[in-house]
């Protein structure tokens, strides 16, 4: 009935009409164990009372436009916000639907404020399969069908490839990150850098953590060339890799953070970019640069400020997220 992402890879599927925990189960009773937590969108497991928790929340509002407001959405926009910077430096966040439509938007206030230039991204990346992030990507199969031809990506080596070869060779690597060795122009040129995005573990890249030294070594010279740095944190964010930010690992200090998936617990479809104040401010990143037709209806709202409020309330996650990872660490090992 469908082509696509919908062709099945076998002649017989299972047809699952029911959710638990981390189960899934089909029609004939069967229980699938599911370790990928649906792409990495239910973080609290297949949880009923959160769907009914948002609902209730959500039941003596209206359907809104996206461009009306609420006490709901602010209430929603500050807590956001708060995650990213505790309350200190505030910035702004913005809603969209999903992890590429939110890495276009980082790409709009990138382009609201540096204006056309080069995009550095690592080798092996994953930022989308949209037409625009999918050149953002590696893979040839999003490349190809579907192409923002006139963005200017170039591609390099991550620093966990070096990781085997010394320091020096790394620091190395990041001077060399602008010239005629990668094409890219520094801010002497017209078209110079204008941002730079990693992903704190390389997901389709191999599922690697790009050395930390090393790292802020790319960024400071991307930083250094006036580029805009973008953490891509829609696989990595909220506890995922241990901290809330996966780029807490590197010490690295974005200017942009996207980030999506377990926002709602699979309960609807949401992203959150959040920028350095100063990015998004009515001066730089007029009101209109973005709009999205479902980001202000009740339900979703809802949805996340449910989540957000479980994430509140576990107060030991980063030690539990360590036990976790240490048994299952001890059940391969």
């Amino acid at each position: 009935v469908s082509a696509g992402n919908l062709i099945y890879r076998s002649e017989s599927v299972p047809i699952f009409n029911r959710s638990a925990g981390l189960y899934l189960y089909d029609k004939q009773g069967r229980r699938y164990l599911d370790f990928e937590a649906a792409n990495g969108t239910v973080p609290f497991g297949y949880d009923a009372s959160l769907l009914s928790e948002a609902l209730q929340r959500a039941a003596s509002m209206p359907g809104l436009p996206s461009f009306c407001e609420s006490e709901l959405r602010l209430s929603v926009l500050d807590k956001l916000e708060r995650l990213f910077s505790d309350g200190v430096d505030r910035g702004r966040v913005d809603l969209d639907l999903g992890g590429a439509q939110g890495m276009e938007t980082a790409l709009r206030i990138v382009a609201a404020n540096k204006g056309p230039g080069t995009i550095l991204v690592f080798e092996g990346a994953f930022h989308g399969r949209s037409g625009i992030t999918s050149m953002l990507s590696s893979s040839p199969r999003y490349r190809e069908l579907l192409t923002a031809w006139g963005l200017d990506v170039v591609r390099i080596p991550p620093p966990g490839v070096i990781r085997r070869e010394t320091t020096r060779r790394g620091f190395m690597a990041a001077d060399e990150m602008f010239g005629e060795l990668t094409g890219v122009g520094g801010a002497q040129h017209a078209r110079g850098v204008v941002a730079f995005i990693f992903e704190p573990i390389l997901n389709v890249g191999g599922m690697f953590e790009p050395d930390a030294l090393l790292l802020r070594q790319y960024v400071a010279a991307a930083r250094g060339e006036g580029a805009l740095i973008i953490a891509d944190e829609v696989f990595t964010g909220m506890h995922r890799v241990g901290p809330r930010w996966g780029h807490q690992r590197s010490g690295v200090d974005p200017d942009i953070v996207v980030t999506g998936k377990g926002l709602t617990n699979g309960i609807a479809p949401a992203s959150v970019i959040w920028s350095r104040g100063d990015l998004a401010s009515a001066e730089n990143y007029p009101p209109g640069s973005h709009s999205s037709t479902f980001v202000g209806i009740p339900t979703t709202l809802a949805a996340i400020d449910a989540v957000i409020d479980r994430w509140a309330a576990w107060s030991q996650v980063e030690g539990d997220v360590a036990a976790l990872e240490a048994a299952l660490i001890g059940l391969v090992s």
